[in-house]
């Protein structure tokens, strides 16, 4: 870990997991897992370039992630990556060895995963009283 990174309370970096916050900001929130051999930081190192992790995440082994959001709750599995200008929104998952490409967005209750990239599921829509 270096540079500008904040790790919020009750969160973990897991064995050789690197934090480069000398090429982007990193914020990542509280009770937020990040597992071994995971990579956070942006690989061009833009001006402004920033990284953000939410409350409760969970960051699978040998991730990477370039200058994305990953909004609290969310679920990005082992060998993802998410590319710059990325999000996966709350609730949202990226299931293992995914690629999320720049600027694409896996919305929030939804399940992303596959080689082309697909959707896998939703979350059950509420029903009216």
């Amino acid at each position: 870990m270096i540079g500008d990174v904040t790790l919020g309370a009750g969160s973990s970096l897991w064995h050789s997991v690197v934090v480069r916050g000398d090429t982007a900001t990193i914020r990542i929130g509280k009770n937020t897992t990040i597992q071994d051999l995971a990579r956070i930081s942006s690989n061009k190192a833009a001006a402004g370039d920033a990284v953000t992790i939410g409350d409760n995440c969970y960051i699978g082994a040998n991730a990477s992630l370039d200058a994305c959001t990953v909004e609290d709750n969310s679920f990005v599995g082992m060998g993802a990556s998410l590319a710059r200008g990325a999000r996966v929104e709350s609730f949202g998952v990226l299931a293992a060895g995914s690629h999320l490409g720049e600027g694409v967005t896996v919305p929030a209750g939804q399940i992303w995963a596959g080689a082309p990239l697909r959707i896998c599921a939703t979350s059950p829509k509420k029903k009216s009283t």
